[in-house]
């Protein structure tokens, strides 16, 4: 059996700063932000219901916040 060239050299290709991973970066920190957000969002929107709940009024749930 022939053996196998090891591979040399870099594996991660190198990107222009402004460009490549940095917008790809960004888009994903947004993600994240506006994730948190809706989650927040969605908690408060419980809890608002949940105190409603207690008082004793009639209390109708939003079917999802519209995204």
């Amino acid at each position: 059996k022939r053996e196998r060239k090891k591979r040399t050299g870099k594996k991660h290709i190198k990107y222009d700063k402004r460009k490549g991973w940095e917008k790809k970066r960004k888009k994903r920190k947004k993600k994240k932000k506006d994730k948190k957000k809706m989650e927040k969002r969605r908690r408060e929107e419980k809890e608002k219901n949940l105190s409603r709940k207690v008082k004793g009024e009639k209390v109708k749930i939003k079917s999802e916040i519209n995204e």
